[in-house]
């Protein structure tokens, strides 16, 4: 079998940061042999999620136990599950900027090797899948950035998790506004419809995986997971780094 230079990328670079040593992705402290490239510091800062969450959407509302938060009960999404890995303050939000708006690419190593042993568990709980979608970009938002951040991130989770990756099955028509500093009706309006399926058959009876960075408001998520469920998809989870948990219209993206 012939091996790939993306396959063999995560391998290479794990012997290099075991050999040397590497300085921290997000703040360029010293990073230790085997820390995936992450100071103690800052992987300090960016822990799990756990307890008091909503066990549909992931949110803050600090639901009863085992019962959806007020705002999943009144308009149940479209996805059957989000999960966030950390929450979106902190080093956590610097990365997810970072990633995205500042041309770091390289933070992707960074995020799937937080994510990968966190992801598999979801997607074991919840029944096992049977591929990654990324959030999709618009073509013009794909030039002006020069890279996919959900692409990045879902093609790193891939090889730790041994899945496939679906690039091109699900994408975005409709040249949406950034998202920041809209309020939660007008997100949930600007992405209407922006999203499309490839082929009609492509995700039928499909467990989908769909990847991104952030969670905020879930109108994105929401969307994507509509289009897919058209598309007959039997389950759509929707896995993130981070989530925004509550922390405020200034800090969504």
């Amino acid at each position: 079998m012939r091996l790939s230079l993306n396959s063999l990328r995560p391998v290479l670079e794990g012997a290099l940061d075991l050999v040397f040593g590497s300085l921290c992705l997000l703040c360029s402290g010293p990073a230790p042999l085997g820390s995936g490239g992450l100071c103690p510091r800052c992987r300090g800062e960016m822990a799990p999620l756990a307890g008091g969450l909503c066990p549909c959407c992931h949110g803050s509302s600090e639901p009863e136990e085992g019962e959806l938060c007020r705002a999943c009960r009144a308009s149940p999404p479209p996805f059957d599950l989000a999960r966030s890995y950390t929450a979106y303050l902190g080093a956590a939000r610097e990365m997810v900027l970072a990633f995205k708006y500042r041309r770091r690419p390289g933070l992707a190593r960074a995020m799937a090797g937080l994510m990968a042993p966190w992801a598999a568990g979801v997607l074991a709980e919840a029944g096992g899948f049977d591929v990654l979608v990324p959030v999709p970009l618009h073509p013009k938002r794909l030039r002006e950035r020069g890279y996919n951040q959900a692409a990045l991130l879902a093609r790193r989770l891939a090889g730790a998790l041994r899945m496939p990756v679906d690039y091109t099955g699900l994408t975005r028509v409709k040249p949406t506004a950034p998202q920041t500093g809209l309020e939660v009706d007008a997100r949930f309006k600007n992405v209407k419809r922006a999203f499309r399926l490839l082929g009609e058959e492509q995700f039928a009876s499909k467990r989908i995986a769909l990847v991104d960075d952030v969670l905020t408001s879930g109108a994105t998520a929401a969307e994507c997971a509509k289009t897919l469920k058209l598309g007959r998809a039997q389950r759509v989870v929707v896995l993130t780094f981070a989530g925004a948990l509550g922390t405020g219209p200034d800090d969504k993206t």
